[in-house]
């Protein structure tokens, strides 16, 4: 009689046990137990609203996070707009170079790169410090491009501040997910009401520039990156 070969017998096996995975492990987790541990994970990282203080939704914590927000994106997404609004006027101010054109591609570049970055780790490491990083990002490329003197040094400058705005352009995700599901539509809502002003930032870059200088462009964007930094450190949500 013809014997059956090994690998035939565990295929028999698998087909009348109906296991799902055959690792040769000692614990085998099917697609019942991952969706167990999923749901367990789903809880521990969420709360029922019924638990949540009746003031939740005006207290502290939730209108830093959304205010502070808010100032950040609008910096992020200011520094970026007012300036190249009048990157002719800052040229004729500090020289123009042969890279000019690269004032506004290396921010195209860096942003997406950022928003990549912090969408996949801040899941696993959690949003705030994230957040905090990438302002602090901000800030230096502000101040940076606030004291450049050449077109280099105001391009180097964009990088730091294409690096910052990606975690800023992920805003429904700071702020959404400290409400229930069915309000995630009113705080975004309110999100983009506060930045509905950067409409008219490229009119308002030109106004400084002929009132004061390009430079006020950084100065505010600074003024508005370091109230998100203040109100992210004092009111962590």
């Amino acid at each position: 009689m013809a014997q059956s070969h090994p690998a035939q017998e565990i295929f028999q096996d698998e087909s009348k046990t109906g296991v799902e995975y055959q690792h040769h492990v000692e614990h085998t987790i099917t697609s019942e137990d991952q969706k167990a541990i999923d749901h367990e994970r789903s809880l521990a990282l969420s709360s029922d609203m019924a638990d949540l203080p009746t003031s939740y939704f005006f207290s502290p914590p939730v209108v830093g996070t959304v205010f502070s927000t808010a100032c950040f994106v609008c910096g992020s997404y200011w520094m970026f707009i007012g300036p190249a609004a009048v990157l002719a006027n800052i040229s004729a101010d500090i020289g123009t170079s042969g890279n000019a054109s690269l004032f506004s591609i290396v921010w195209s570049l860096c942003q997406p790169i950022s928003l990549l970055v912090f969408g996949r780790l801040s899941d696993r490491f959690g949003r705030r410090y994230f957040a905090v990083g990438a302002n602090l990002l901000s800030l230096v490329g502000g101040i940076i491009a606030a004291t450049a003197h050449n077109m280099n040094q105001l391009i180097g400058a964009n990088v730091l501040l294409g690096l910052g705005s990606g975690v800023a352009a992920a805003y429904p995700l700071l702020t959404g997910e400290i409400v229930p599901n069915k309000f995630k539509f009113w705080v975004v809502l309110i999100m983009n009401a506060c930045i509905l002003p950067l409409d008219f930032a490229a009119y308002l870059s030109v106004r400084l520039v002929h009132t004061a200088s390009w430079r006020w462009i950084y100065y505010i964007g600074i003024m508005l990156n370091g109230r998100q930094s203040q109100s992210s450190y004092l009111r962590p949500c």
